[in-house]
C-alpha cells in the first residue's frame, strides 16, 4: 500500500513539474511549510507577516539552533519546510539510480556543459525560476538561509533565489574551521574542491573560519562575515547571572571523543581504552560522585567502540548506579549543574571554561608528539587547562579539582581570549548581528 501511496504522489508530482503549474505547487508546499515561533515552538505559519521579514530556512533540521534563535528576536519570521519535501522536489530532477551525477560529490563540484549531470541541474534550476516566485509571493518570503554549502538541494535553490532578487546567505553550521592541523587540512580541500559560493553572502562564526573560506576563493572577502555562534548568547546571559552550584553531590561530566579510528590506525587504541576506563573506575571507587557520559548523539563511533571495550573488559555501566550515559542532557544545563569537566575535541570545553568550570583534558603521554597531536582540538589552550598524562593522573586531578575549583584570574582572562577567538563575542549579541545582516 506505502509502494502505491508514493508512486501515485510522484505520478501526481511529475504530472505538476511537467505541466509547469507553478501556482499550484506553490499553493500545496505553502501548506506543508512550518512556522518557528519566538518561543522556539514549530506551527502551522501565521497567514500575514506581521511587519516582520520572512525568512525561509532550507534543511532546517540540520541547523543547531539558529532558526529559534533567529526567530526568538521577534524581528523575523521564520518558515521552514518539513525536512522531506525539498528533498522530494530535488529528487524528481536528479534521479540518483539512473546516473553518477552523486558518486564522488560530483554535484558539488563544477560540472561541464556537455555533461548530463549539467542538464538534470540546468531543468531543475528552469524549473525553480518559474515555482519559487510564485511561492515566495504567497508566502511573502524576503531571504532563504541554509545551514551548509554542501546540501545539494539548498545549493540549487538558493543560487535561483538570488537569481530572482531573494538573497541566499549560507549561515555555516560548522566552525572550528582552525580547531586542529587536521581540520585545517581538510576544510582547506573540501573548499578548494567544490563549487565557489553562489549566494548572497555566508556566515561564521570566527575571524579564523572567515580566513579559511577567503583564502581558498571559496568566497570573496565582502560577502563573508564572522558574526559569533547564536546559540552562545542564552548562554552567555546565564553566565552572568549564574548562581553557585548546591547539590550535595559531586557532579563529573566527560565528552567522549570519537577518534578510536585514527588512534587504532596509530597503534594507540590503548589511549582511548583507559580514558573511558579511567572514567567508570573513578565512578566505582568514589560512589558519592555522579559520573556523566555525554556522547553527541545516540548513535555515533563512540557508543559503538567503547561498548566493545567494555564487554571485553566485562565492564556494565547499568550495574553502576552513579553513571549515567545520555545524549540528550542538554549541555548548557549541564554546565551549570556539574563540577568538573573532562573530553577531547569539542568546543563544550570552552563553554565549559567560560563558565569558570574545571576543565580537564586527557592528554596522555602516550599520544604525545605522535600524528594523533594533529588531529587535537584547541591545541594551543592546553595551558588553560588541567592536563592528566595518565589514568592515575586523571582521576586524581578530577578529585583534586572537585575539592578546589577556583580558576585563576590570568587563567580566566586567557580562556575568554579563546572563547571569543574561536567561538563568539562575550557580549552574547551573534544574534542581533545575524538579524541586523538579514534585514
Amino acid at each position: 500500500m506505502k509502494n502505491i501511496a508514493r508512486n501515485l504522489f510522484y505520478s501526481i508530482l511529475g504530472a505538476v513539474i511537467s505541466n509547469h503549474w507553478y501556482g499550484l505547487l506553490a499553493w500545496f508546499y505553502s501548506k506543508v511549510m512550518e512556522e518557528v515561533t519566538a518561543e522556539g515552538k514549530i506551527v502551522r505559519p501565521s497567514k500575514k507577516s506581521n511587519n516582520k521579514t520572512t525568512v525561509l530556512a532550507l534543511s532546517a533540521y540540520a541547523f543547531r539552533k539558529d532558526p529559534e534563535c533567529l526567530a526568538s528576536s521577534g524581528e523575523l519570521r521564520i518558515l521552514q519546510i518539513p525536512r522531506n519535501w525539498e528533498a522530494r522536489l530535488f529528487c524528481c530532477f536528479y534521479k540518483q539510480k539512473e546516473t553518477c551525477c552523486f558518486k564522488k560529490n560530483k554535484l558539488t563540484k563544477y560540472i561541464e556543459d556537455n555533461d548530463q549531470c549539467y542538464q538534470y541541474k540546468k531543468t531543475l534550476r528552469d524549473f525553480l525560476h518559474g515555482f519559487l516566485p510564485k511561492l515566495y509571493k504567497r508566502l511573502e518570503i524576503k531571504c532563504v538561509i541554509s545551514p551548509h554549502f554542501r546540501y545539494l538541494p539548498d545549493v540549487d535553490w538558493g543560487s535561483v533565489s538570488k537569481e530572482i532578487g531573494v538573497p541566499y546567505i549560507l549561515i555555516n553550521r560548522d566552525s572550528r574551521f582552525t580547531a586542529s592541523a587536521d581540520n585545517i587540512k581538510m576544510v582547506t580541500g573540501l573548499l578548494k574542491s567544490v563549487v565557489k559560493f553562489e549566494g548572497s553572502h555566508m556566515i561564521v562564526q570566527s575571524e579564523y573560519d572567515k580566513q579559511v573560506c577567503v583564502n581558498t576563493n571559496y568566497v570573496k572577502k565582502e560577502r563573508i562575515s564572522a558574526l559569533g555562534c547564536m546559540r552562545m548568547d542564552s548562554l552567555l546571559r546565564r553566565v552572568k547571572t549564574a548562581i553557585p552550584n548546591m547539590n550535595s553531590r559531586k557532579k563529573i561530566v566527560f565528552f567522549p571523543f570519537n577518534l578510536y579510528g585514527v588512534l587504532a590506525k596509530a597503534g594507540l587504541a590503548q589511549f582511548f581504552t583507559d580514558v573511558n576506563v579511567a572514567l567508570v573506575q573513578l565512578a566505582i571507587n568514589h560512589p558519592e560522585i555522579d559520573v556523566v557520559f555525554k556522547p553527541k548523539a545516540e548513535k555515533t563511533p563512540w557508543n559503538k567502540e567503547v561498548n566493545v571495550v567494555f564487554k571485553e573488559l566485562g565492564i556494565n555501566l547499568q550495574e553502576i548506579s552513579n553513571i549515567q550515559v545520555d545524549p540528550y542532557l542538554n549541555v548548557h544545563d549541564l554546565l551549570f549543574e556539574a563540577d568538573v569537566f573532562c573530553g577531547l575535541n569539542t568546543s563544550a570545553l570552552l563553554e565549559a571554561a567560560i563558565a569558570e568550570k574545571p576543565v580537564i583534558i586527557p592528554y596522555f603521554k602516550e599520544i604525545q608528539k605522535t600524528e594523533y597531536e594533529d588531529c587535537l582540538f584547541f591545541k594551543d589552550c592546553y595551558h588553560l587547562f588541567d592536563v592528566a598524562e595518565s589514568m592515575e593522573e586523571l582521576e586524581s586531578i578530577i578529585i583534586h579539582r572537585l575539592n578546589n575549583p577556583g580558576i585563576d584570574e590570568k587563567i580566566m582572562e586567557g580562556r575568554k581570549t579563546v572563547f571569543e577567538s574561536y567561538v563568539s563575542s562575550l557580549n552574547g549579541d551573534a544574534t542581533e548581528k545575524c538579524v541586523s545582516l538579514i534585514k
